[in-house]
């Protein structure tokens, strides 16, 4: 597993003014780490959103999840995915 993540997302705020928080991202990455490096990634941006509920953020929310696959089928699979989705929002920005 690799995680890289900026501020905005321990520093995220809601309307309370009370921030996500790094024990929150370490209880996800704990509860989570059977997961694909995409599905991690999906529950922990749905995490912060819902944390957020709308309230205005101050910075960006960036994050790199790596993870090493020992079943290549699953691999190319995602990669196969990747692929298509890319391909789909390039296809998307065509006048």
């Amino acid at each position: 597993w690799l995680f890289l993540y900026s501020d905005g997302i321990t520093e995220a705020m809601n309307s309370r003014k009370e921030s996500f928080g790094r024990e929150k991202l370490l209880n996800l990455i704990r509860e989570n780490k059977d997961r694909t490096a995409r599905e991690f990634s999906q529950e922990l941006l749905k995490l912060v959103s819902s944390f957020t509920d709308g309230a205005s953020q101050v910075d960006d929310i960036t994050l790199v999840a790596l993870k090493n696959v020992d079943n290549l089928d699953k691999e190319a699979n995602l990669a196969t995915q990747l692929k298509n989705s890319a391909e789909t929002t390039s296809e998307d920005k065509t006048p």
